[in-house]
């Protein structure tokens, strides 16, 4: 588990590095902490989760955004108890992007791929078992917008 986090906060950081070319920015750095409500989809049914986390994201002059999210799933049926832990990559644009990553279920140790879609304030996506089976996600969540790049005076 020790080098599951490590390995996790080494790919947070390289995931969202950014850099700046010449004397102008051309990309703009946002982290943020937030929560968010989701609502999982199984072959048992629906069940309810809290969420905390940390998105971080760098937003090019283009409006193209590239970073990461890390974040902890709490059950509410289940004394609100820790159930998950995620880490996805985020890539799009600034209205909506694409969510890739990987996370492992508490409770059982099982590893899982994530694939999914976030905007403004709302996400959604699949978690899919390594071991076999599927549970899908719709949530809404705090992140917001990453923050704009100044564009130099004209």
């Amino acid at each position: 588990m020790k080098l599951f986090f490590t390995a996790a906060l080494t790919s947070l950081a390289l995931a969202t590095a950014s850099y700046a070319g010449g004397p102008i920015i051309t990309s703009k750095d946002t982290t943020t902490a937030f929560v968010g409500l989701n609502w999982n989809f199984n072959s048992g049914g629906g069940t309810p989760e809290a969420i905390l986390g940390l998105a971080h994201g760098s937003r090019d002059s283009s409006n193209d955004v590239d970073g990461g999210k890390i974040s902890l799933h709490f059950g509410f049926l289940n004394g609100f108890s820790v159930e998950k832990m995620k880490l996805t990559g985020l890539f799009g644009d600034d209205s909506a992007q694409g969510e890739m990553g990987l996370g492992v279920g508490f409770g059982d140790g099982a590893l899982f791929g994530i694939l999914g879609f976030n905007t403004d304030h709302v996400h959604g996506g699949v978690d899919v078992n390594l071991g076999g089976g599927l549970e899908g996600y719709l949530g809404i969540h705090t992140i917001g917008e990453f923050d704009r790049v100044a564009l130099p005076p004209a």
